[in-house]
């Protein structure tokens, strides 16, 4: 089993799980891809060393970043001063990749929109425009950039032989160019309706909702979607990670990537990783109910989990829990599961189908910091800490498997767990 992710701030937005998860199933290789909720890329240590990652993809804003985190790079990475893949080899070593530059061209292929002797206007240099812009010129365009910091724009036009105008003359160039790429921040739109005409090539570098998107197909202009970079990106992405190449011929990707709705959340993790406390707040922030599942269980049998446990034994348990969360997911509902519920298939299809699924973590050794009394029946043995390991260790593949955002909850203060959450909820519910 091989664990990969995502990072990014918000990432719960990211498509890649999407498409690296049938990559995988395509290539017959178990392995599951995370979207991984980092604050800085400091963090990303403590995501290998938990989960023993063997490579991650980077989106906003880590990209730059990333490119100081590993040993060594490649020459895209390099020309961009950016990485979007990081594999670590077996001796630790990570290396970064910036696959960015295959995602592009393989829009415009896609597309069938030739870019030789066109004239191309790329806006904002921050890395997905610098790529963009040096495709483009690869492949045979007359390219003009455009940044709010003019000295950006000059030094990046004459280090690569294009041109460039002040921010103050957009109108002027959108409207004389064949093709406009928009690689500005997420919600940051520059250009208006009526600078665009019918049959200019139009791409906000951003997938997912964009505004301006609809507008340019309502005056004609040919839209090519970015989530098509995604989809270019992921496919060399994927070969980097595993070795091996894979066929999409015949994968039809709008329905990959439609995503799914949800109206409930559960929280999932190793027990004592704060579920029931952060579960709580979260609600408290959505306005949504709270629900204890074992709190829940232990209300209906009348009696403490350790003592079903003892008298009952663990099968019977296992049933109860599985009846109960089936009888308490519903709608504006937070749901902080037990450490154990991923054991059972049916509970793990039942959240994946149901709700968006928080992958609480934190260290065995920081979850038994907490541990404050002897309610826990499969710790009560003589090494604990050897038997939290091997628990721990055989459920993250389950974790994994329904896993939609995973976030640290170590060192950390609570409401600054709670609040990441509640934003990339916000995004989820949207995206």
């Amino acid at each position: 089993m091989s664990i990969f992710g995502v990072i990014g701030k918000p990432i719960s937005h990211s498509k890649s799980p999407d498409l690296m998860n049938l990559y995988f199933r395509l290539s017959w290789q178990t392995g599951f891809y995370l979207r991984l909720a980092l604050n800085n890329i400091g963090e990303l240590r403590k995501f290998f060393e938990l989960l023993k990652l063997k490579g991650v993809n980077v989106t906003s804003p880590f990209k730059e970043d990333a490119f100081s985190f590993v040993d060594k790079v490649s020459e895209e990475a390099k020309w961009a001063n950016a990485v979007n893949t990081i594999v670590v080899n077996e001796s630790g070593e990570s290396s970064g990749y910036n696959t960015d530059f295959s995602g592009v061209k393989y829009v415009f292929d896609r597309y069938n929109v030739s870019v030789k002797d066109k004239r191309a206007v790329v806006i904002g240099l921050g890395g997905a425009g610098k790529v963009c812009a040096r495709v483009l010129k690869d492949e045979g365009g007359e390219v003009t950039v455009v940044n709010r910091t003019l000295e950006k724009a000059r030094n990046f036009a004459l280090q690569e032989g294009c041109s460039y105008v002040p921010i103050d003359h957009l109108e002027d160039v959108v409207k004389e160019v064949d093709i406009v790429i928009s690689a500005l921040p997420r919600g940051v739109d520059l250009i208006k309706e009526e600078w665009l005409r019918p049959g200019q090539v139009f791409m906000d570098a951003n997938y997912g909702v964009s505004p301006l998107k609809n507008v340019a197909k309502e005056k004609g202009c040919v839209v090519v979607d970015s989530l098509y970079w995604l989809v270019g990106q992921s496919i060399p992405a994927f070969e980097i990670f595993t070795g091996r190449k894979i066929n999409t011929d015949e994968v039809s990707f709008s329905e990959v990537l439609k995503g799914r709705d949800f109206d409930a959340i559960a929280i999932i993790g190793f027990m004592l990783s704060g579920k029931t406390v952060v579960g709580r707040m979260l609600a408290d922030r959505l306005g949504w109910e709270f629900v204890d599942l074992d709190a829940t269980i232990e209300a209906r049998a009348g009696k403490k989990i350790r003592d079903i446990f003892e008298q009952d034994g663990e099968e019977k348990f296992r049933l109860a829990e599985s009846k109960i969360l089936s009888r308490t997911i519903g709608r504006k509902k937070v749901v902080s599961c037990g450490g154990g519920v991923v054991i059972q298939r049916e509970n793990r299809e039942l959240l994946k189908r149901k709700c968006f699924n928080i992958w609480l973590l934190c260290s065995v050794d920081e979850a038994l910091k907490r541990k404050t009394s002897d309610d826990r029946p499969l710790l009560n043995v003589e090494d604990t800490r050897k038997r939290a390991y091997e628990i721990f260790k055989s459920r993250i593949e389950f974790y994994a498997d329904v896993s939609d955002i995973v976030i640290l909850n170590e060192g950390k203060n609570l409401s600054e767990v709670v609040e990441r959450l509640y934003e990339e909820i916000r995004i989820a519910l949207i995206s």
